[in-house]
């Protein structure tokens, strides 16, 4: 609306919730609050069972929607992680996050918008250093390199052996 501002509460409702449906004839991805995201799910599962139906896959409605079939949750993968109390722990969240994302999502560049989502993922607060905290692991640690574009970046081959040690 013009004339309002949206305040930090407002932006963090509309990021907090995402789907994504891939098969080989169809993509479905929805971004948004809670019931926004839900409500879309609602008008297109009838569709996507079908979808899967066909392909021979499995339609489970106690399923996590969020969870790609055959694949580790965030949750569980950030659990099997060792990461350290206190200063490093950051550090190590976001190279277990970033390694996720690598490994599950096919996804090699990641935002800051991508760690937050992570982090609220798994109910835990946003931290306040995040920018400044990816560029001591870049500038400094030479744990991540810049990705390809502004605000985007990768792990290192530094940065994947290290999150390899906190997973094993």
């Amino acid at each position: 609306m013009p004339g309002t501002t949206m305040t930090p509460e407002d932006k963090h409702e509309l990021t907090c919730a995402r789907f994504s449906f891939i098969s080989p004839d169809s993509r479905v991805e929805f971004r948004g609050s809670e019931s926004f995201v839900s409500e879309q799910i609602a008008l297109v599962h009838h569709r996507i069972s079908e979808i899967l139906a066909e392909s021979g896959g499995v339609v489970d409605d106690e399923a996590d929607p969020v969870a790609e079939r055959g694949k580790t949750s965030l949750e569980v993968f950030y659990q099997n992680a060792r990461t350290r109390e206190g200063r490093g722990a950051l550090q190590d969240s976001i190279l277990i996050f970033a390694s996720y994302m690598q490994a599950h999502q096919n996804k090699h560049e990641f935002t800051i918008e991508d760690l937050n989502f992570c982090f609220d993922l798994l109910n835990i607060r946003r931290p306040r250093s995040l920018a400044n905290t990816l560029g001591i692991l870049k500038r400094d640690r030479r744990l991540l390199h810049g990705g390809s574009r502004r605000g985007a970046y990768t792990l290192s081959e530094k940065g994947r052996e290290r999150a390899r040690r906190l997973l094993s």
